[in-house]
């Protein structure tokens, strides 16, 4: 996957991916243009979950993140040009 490469290029430790699916039709993201490039980042805001290190990356190499979710790292998301945070959604409510 495109994070997984991502990733492992950064760190030098293996990377697994474990994917997590939700249905992509109950996700309608209206608040952000759908033919600008972009990850989505869709789950807990929480220390286990390498939010942190994710959002670091993707400010680093300029390529823009979408966070959506909720938790106790929630005032730790650094929004930036590179960084959107919606907050909290769930899979049947339109963004």
């Amino acid at each position: 996957s495109f994070l997984a490469d991502l990733v492992k290029n950064v760190f030098e430790n293996d990377v697994k991916v474990v994917k997590n699916f939700t249905e992509e039709s109950k996700i309608e993201l209206d608040s952000i243009e759908q033919d600008r490039r972009y990850v989505l980042y869709f789950g807990r805001v929480s220390e286990e979950k390498g939010i942190i290190d994710i959002q670091n990356i993707f400010t680093e190499i300029k390529e823009e993140l979408v966070i959506i979710g909720s938790g106790d790292l929630v005032d730790n998301i650094n929004k930036s040009e590179y960084i959107k945070f919606l907050g909290y959604k769930n899979a049947g409510r339109t963004l």
